[in-house]
């Protein structure tokens, strides 16, 4: 803090009546370094002032720089910076000032990079969404998702204790393949896979758990699935039309356009919250307790994702089929 000229000569004051530095700062509220570097002749007024400046000068260059080394695409990194900088900051100085500007040092987001094929086709499919009418709010979304018995190797934590260490085993120790649906009005359907997923178990689950259960909620419904070798095989393709089940036309590499993706990275943020698990039995029991506890905690979830539905679509034509950040 700037100090202003009153507590300055105050400070003098009663170092001449032989008043104790430690008194003085009692007394006055300041700190003891305060009054020993007035007394000392070190503390001018408006010094802090100018530090300030300066940090505030360099803040504006480092921002100058985070945003050269963005519009080239590039990894930001402190190093990075420290070169395109004229003044010599350490990296260690250009970390603390980047967070204290709200930058954080996360990984970073992965993009999906498609060709011009694949964005004209991503924009043909929605535009007969639209042309067909096709009621969005109708649309069962259904994705597969791998969870693995150690998390995200990307879990942090502070630590006081060295000893206080995450296990990390081989291969993670073992995952659970995870089958998923979802509706509008907050319908999960869950379902563990064995072993690798074929056309005939695929079938065979479907017809026994799921079509069951979307058939007596549902008089007409669209069925979504990404375009996996199990699910648009010729198999599968007799299965649905036998069984009636209306299959909406989906693009490859279309993520962004399915609101189960972001169900999926709820559960693994609730399931990842430093925690790690023994058996495939508790992880699988765990991931169901979160399915179920998701309506009470994120009540609006599953509307606000179908409501955003129209948005992501309108976002789709406007970017001419480029993938959409979220």
């Amino acid at each position: 803090m700037t100090i202003s000229k009153q507590i300055i000569e105050l400070v003098k004051l009663k170092l001449v009546n032989s008043m104790s530095k430690v008194d003085i700062a009692k007394e006055l509220q300041i700190s003891l370094r305060t009054v020993q570097s007035i007394a000392s002749g070190s503390r001018v007024l408006g010094c802090v002032q100018k530090v300030r400046k300066r940090m505030a000068k360099s803040n504006s260059i480092i921002k100058r720089a985070v945003k050269v080394l963005e519009k080239a695409d590039t990894r930001v990194s402190a190093s990075k910076i420290g070169n395109l900088l004229t003044d010599t900051i350490s990296p260690t100085s250009i970390r603390r000032r980047l967070h204290s500007l709200g930058y954080r040092y996360k990984n970073v987001a992965s993009k999906i990079v498609l060709s011009a094929a694949q964005k004209m086709t991503r924009c043909k499919i929605v535009k007969n969404w639209i042309c067909e009418k096709i009621d969005m709010d109708l649309v069962v979304y259904s994705d597969e998702c791998k969870f693995t018995l150690d998390g995200n190797d990307c879990t942090k934590t502070w630590v006081k204790n060295i000893r206080n260490r995450r296990r990390k085993r081989p291969f993670r120790g073992g995952s659970v393949m995870v089958w998923g649906c979802i509706d509008r009005d907050g319908l999960i359907l869950l379902r563990k896979l064995d072993g690798t997923l074929t056309t005939a178990k695929y079938c065979a689950f479907l017809k026994d758990d799921v079509l069951p259960v979307l058939e007596d909620k549902f008089c007409r419904f669209w069925f979504q699935q990404d375009n996996a070798r199990p699910h648009v095989s010729k198999s599968a393709k007799v299965f649905f039309a036998q069984n009636g089940v209306q299959l909406l036309e989906w693009p490859a590499y279309s993520p962004d356009l399915s609101p189960i993706e972001k169900v999926w990275s709820i559960i693994k943020e609730n399931l990842y919250n430093g925690q790690q698990f023994s058996t495939k039995e508790d992880l699988w029991n765990k991931i169901e307790e979160i399915s179920r506890n998701l309506h009470v905690q994120y009540p609006t979830l599953f509307k606000d994702l179908y409501r955003k539905q129209y948005e992501n679509m309108c976002d789709i034509l406007y970017n001419h089929g480029e993938f959409i950040l979220k």
